[in-house]
């Protein structure tokens, strides 16, 4: 089933992500993905989309920040910066759609 879903994700990480699952019985972390499910599905009912070809993989560049005496260049520098701009403005989208959904409900 793992594969199945994995093959509508929009990037490598996503698939890695979903292939990782395992059945959980943490009655939180089951809640918690209930409700992602949720807005999920509601930004899909109000047919808004998400630019998740905007996002990259930064783990190697994240990775090698780690690593003493390593130098991150300018360009790798800005893409680390592109991700977290385009997390932090997701973030307000967000909650500007959750609130707009709430009043429509």
């Amino acid at each position: 089933m793992l594969e199945i879903i994995g093959k509508f994700t929009f990037s490598s990480q996503g698939k890695e992500i979903i292939l990782s699952l395992e059945p959980s019985e943490d009655r939180l972390f089951i809640s918690e993905e209930h409700n992602l499910i949720e807005e999920m599905t509601n930004l899909h009912v109000a047919d808004d989309t998400i630019p998740f070809e905007s996002i990259s993989d930064i783990r190697d560049l994240l990775h090698k920040s780690m690593i003493e005496n390593a130098v991150l260049s300018s360009t790798e520098i800005l893409s680390v910066f592109d991700n977290y701009s385009l997390f932090a403005f997701s973030q307000i989208i967000f909650r500007f759609q959750k609130r707009k959904i709430s009043k429509i409900t």
